[in-house]
């Protein structure tokens, strides 16, 4: 393979890692928020349950279920968080083949 195309391979991943930099930053934002939402709304729910006088062992329950499309964005968020760090370690692993790709082609 040429040397300028490994190069241009090299490149690329970098530019990739640079913007998944930045997308990992809103998705951890966008995580914090969605998981304190949902303990925001949750909490609401309970008190408002309990002003209800509905009985204990079911407050929780009941509330969660009040809550669960907070619960699913969170959810969301987090797997979308773990995602991209997992894309960004595979960038990663993929610009270290490519530069020791270079390196055998630069020695040959």
């Amino acid at each position: 393979m040429e040397l300028i195309k490994i190069s241009e391979k090299i490149e690329e991943k970098i530019k990739l890692l640079e913007v998944g930099r930045e997308q990992l930053k809103l998705r951890a934002k966008n995580k914090a928020v969605t998981m304190a939402e949902y303990d925001k709304q949750l909490s609401k729910s309970i008190l408002k349950l309990k002003m209800e006088g509905h009985p204990a062992t079911l407050i929780e329950k009941l509330a969660k279920g009040e809550c669960f499309q907070y619960l699913l964005d969170k959810e969301l968020a987090e797997a979308m968080y773990k995602n991209a760090i997992t894309g960004l370690s595979t960038i990663g692993s993929e610009l270290n083949g490519w530069q020791s790709l270079n390196r055998y082609q630069t020695e040959v």
